[in-house]
């Protein structure tokens, strides 16, 4: 009987243990700086959650090191479920490919809630380039080998890797300069200091609204009807096509216990398909994700699958 007392009482707080969760605010990492696509997704989400849960949810904004900061940031933190990473598959499925000497497993330190969206990524070079082809980029590249750069978020970012894969598939040499967010790029482009960058098209528009740039090709299978005028790489000659894009997600640390994560991933998933969020999401041009915890587990899985391949058939560097 004894044994029997002491076991529920030790099973009681587990089984209460998200009862009362939340209690207090949250905060969610981004590892990335103000502006750009994480950024804007993490402040919709939690103004929403905010709203459905009944506490403040904080952005906080930790770039650098190809996001091992805001990695290592969520890592130290207590396993409670208030401190939360909003990671991209840069984080989770190619730096992992490039580097085997990171900090985190983006399998075992962490443990996802749901992806929130995707969204295919497009090369876009500078209009007074006077470059109007992936063709026409080509030649230029091999006329004057390095002398033309792109920027991206940091090594094993997709931004790094639809570049690099580019220029490998190319035959071509490019000059990679990162920047802590897409934002930082796009003042560059506009200052004449960053010939190309693979980024979405939100992440552009600022570039293309202004006429400052152009999109060359998208990195999907097929033209996006919301980019028509834009081929696929595979149109554009580029064998195999290129295949790149962002997915967004959001996760806490592994010993978080579950019923905390499976109520954080139903909030979260039902915050980003609401009717109002999901149309703002969309109207920037991304598709909203939103499955909960064993989904955004199996799509984690498959891109670390996915791109340790094109990592390794590219011989992409982590430089």
């Amino acid at each position: 009987m004894k044994i029997r007392i002491a076991l529920l009482g030790f099973l009681m707080p587990l089984a209460a243990a998200g009862a009362d969760f939340p209690s207090r605010p949250l905060t969610i990492v981004v590892p990335f700086g103000a502006g750009g696509t994480p950024n804007l997704v993490a402040r919709l989400l939690a103004e929403g959650l905010a709203e459905r849960i009944g506490q403040p949810v904080v952005v906080q904004n930790k770039p650098g090191a190809s996001g091992v900061i805001a990695a290592q940031n969520v890592m130290h933190a207590p396993a409670d479920g208030y401190t939360i990473l909003l990671a991209d598959n840069g984080l989770l499925a190619i730096n992992p490919s490039l580097n085997k000497t990171l900090p985190y497993s983006p399998t075992g330190t962490f443990a996802p809630l749901t992806q929130i969206v995707s969204q295919p990524f497009l090369l876009y070079v500078r209009s007074d380039l006077g470059i109007g082809s992936v063709d026409a980029l080509v030649s230029s590249a091999r006329r004057a080998p390095g002398k033309l750069n792109y920027g991206s978020v940091g090594n094993g970012s997709p931004h790094h890797l639809c570049a690099s894969i580019f220029a490998s598939r190319t035959g071509t040499q490019l000059t990679h300069i990162p920047f802590k967010s897409v934002a930082d790029i796009v003042q560059a482009m506009m200052g004449k200091e960053i010939d190309l960058v693979c980024t979405s098209s939100v992440g552009a528009r600022p570039l293309t609204e202004s006429g400052r740039a152009r999109a060359l090709a998208i990195a999907t299978p097929a033209r996006s009807p919301a980019q028509p005028d834009a081929p696929t790489f595979g149109e554009a000659g580029i064998s195999p096509p290129i295949l790149v894009g962002a997915t967004i997600g959001l996760l806490v640390r592994s010993e978080t216990p579950r019923d905390i994560v499976e109520k954080l991933g139903a909030d979260l998933a039902a915050v980003a398909r609401s009717p109002s969020l999901s149309k703002k999401i969309e109207e920037l041009g991304m598709d909203v994700v939103a499955d909960g915890p064993a989904a955004y587990a199996r799509v984690i899985q498959d891109e670390l699958k996915r791109y340790a391949d094109m990592v390794g058939t590219a011989g992409v560097t982590a430089n």
